[in-house]
């Protein structure tokens, strides 16, 4: 799964939807896209009613559900995927 904005037309995930994502996917069991969109779409209905979580929670949704069964198949058994991290200057 592309994360790095290349020009692929997979979809491209930022380090806090990475983050996001991990975080649902930790201790699945079940690998089914539509169980992790229903998740996510709990999640948002249950999330705080700030701008900036719902955005996370939206681009994230969105990006899974654009997703085809080859891309979800790779990205599902991939977990967790890599994060970046920058150190402070």
């Amino acid at each position: 799964m592309r994360t790095d904005g290349g020009d692929s037309m997979e979809p491209v995930f930022q380090d806090d939807e990475i983050i996001y994502l991990n975080s649902i996917m930790q201790g699945r069991k079940s690998l089914e896209k539509e169980k992790v969109l229903s998740q996510i779409a709990f999640a948002r209905e249950a999330a705080p009613q700030e701008e900036e979580i719902l955005s996370l929670i939206d681009r994230t949704y969105i990006k899974l559900k654009n997703m085809d069964a080859g891309q979800w198949k790779t990205m599902a058994v991939s977990f967790p995927l890599p994060v970046s991290v920058l150190a402070d200057a």
